[in-house]
C-alpha cells in the first residue's frame, strides 16, 4: 500500500495485474495503476496468464528481448536505463533492446544508445495506432518485458479516460514496467 511505501523506502513495486479493461475500468480503475501513479515509482506490471522472464518452478531469469516505446513528448533515457540495468543483474547478460516509434515517420530524438558488449539495440518505426503498434511489435518481436516512460500526470492515467500507459498495461501479454519521467 502507499502508506507502506511512505514508510518503508523502495525503489520498484512489482504488481500483478488482471487485465480488466472496457465498462469494468471505467467503473472501477486498477487499484494497481493507482498504486503506481500515486508513489510516482518504477512499477513492473505482471499480468495474469502472460508471458513472465521468471521461472516460476527455477526462479530462473530469463530476459532476453525487451521492447522500449519511444514517444517525442517523453524522454525514454529512463527506460532504456531501467532495462539495460535489467540485463546487467543477470548471470548471462545477453539483451536485445528494440527502441519504436509508433506514429509519421520523422527523425527519432532521444534515441542515441549506449554501446554495450551485452545489448544489441534495434530502432522500429510503425505507422497507424500507438497502443496496437506497441502491443502488435511486443508479439511480433516476442518481448519479455514493455519497459515504458510516462508521466504520471498525463490525462487518462488511472482515470475514467486511458491513456497510452494505461492501454499497454491492460493489453499486454508480458511484463510492463512503468518508469516516471518529468515531460519533456
Amino acid at each position: 500500500s502507499k502508506q507502506y511505501i511512505e514508510k518503508h523506502p523502495v525503489d520498484m513495486i512489482v504488481l500483478a495485474t488482471d487485465g480488466v479493461g472496457g465498462i469494468s475500468r471505467m467503473v472501477r480503475p486498477s487499484r494497481a495503476q493507482r498504486l503506481a501513479r500515486d508513489t510516482k515509482l518504477m512499477t513492473l506490471f505482471i499480468p495474469e496468464g502472460g508471458r513472465n522472464f521468471v521461472q516460476s518452478a527455477t526462479g530462473e531469469v530469463t530476459l532476453r528481448r525487451i521492447l522500449v516505446p519511444v514517444d517525442p513528448a517523453t524522454d525514454p533515457r529512463p527506460a532504456m536505463a531501467r532495462a539495460v540495468r535489467s540485463a546487467a543483474l543477470l548471470d548471462d547478460p545477453s539483451l536485445e533492446i528494440t527502441l519504436l516509434h509508433v506514429g509519421p515517420e520523422r527523425e527519432h530524438e532521444n534515441t542515441d544508445v549506449p554501446d554495450l558488449p551485452f545489448c544489441k539495440w534495434n530502432v522500429l518505426q510503425r505507422p497507424g495506432d500507438v497502443v496496437e503498434g506497441i502491443l502488435g511489435v511486443a508479439e511480433q518481436i516476442q518481448a519479455d518485458a514493455i519497459y515504458m516512460s510516462t508521466t504520471w500526470s498525463k490525462a487518462g492515467f488511472g482515470k475514467t479516460g486511458r491513456g497510452v500507459t494505461e492501454a499497454v498495461i491492460s493489453g499486454a501479454n508480458c511484463p510492463v514496467g512503468a518508469v516516471p519521467v518529468d515531460p519533456i
